[in-house]
């Protein structure tokens, strides 16, 4: 068995795609990280305590109820993005799929 590996192709630059390929590539996403507890509610960690005693003493089952989880500027932003994909049905004699 040989050891030989072919060579990895090219990564292709999103410059070099057409436009409708580039726009999905391309997203909303900056690539830059962020602390992910900015977008949580304000006062949900500090509040772990408290919800951890819930989850603890709830019956029948574990559960916890948390009434508001998300910053509502992430949940707007998120409707924003999914209000401007666009999908085209695509049908065959099989089966629907949404695509985009």
């Amino acid at each position: 068995m040989s050891t030989d590996m072919r060579p990895r192709s090219p990564r292709q630059d999103s410059s070099d795609l057409p436009p409708a390929k580039r726009q999905r590539r391309s997203g909303s996403f900056t690539g830059v990280a962020q602390e992910p507890t900015s977008y949580f509610a304000a006062n949900l960690f500090e509040n772990a305590p408290h919800l951890r005693e819930q989850y603890e003493s709830s019956q029948p089952f574990k559960h916890v109820v948390i009434d508001k989880l998300f910053q509502e500027s992430l949940l707007m932003q998120v409707k924003d993005e999914v209000m401007q994909l666009s999908f085209t049905e695509k049908e065959t004699d099989i089966y629907k799929v949404w695509g985009r």
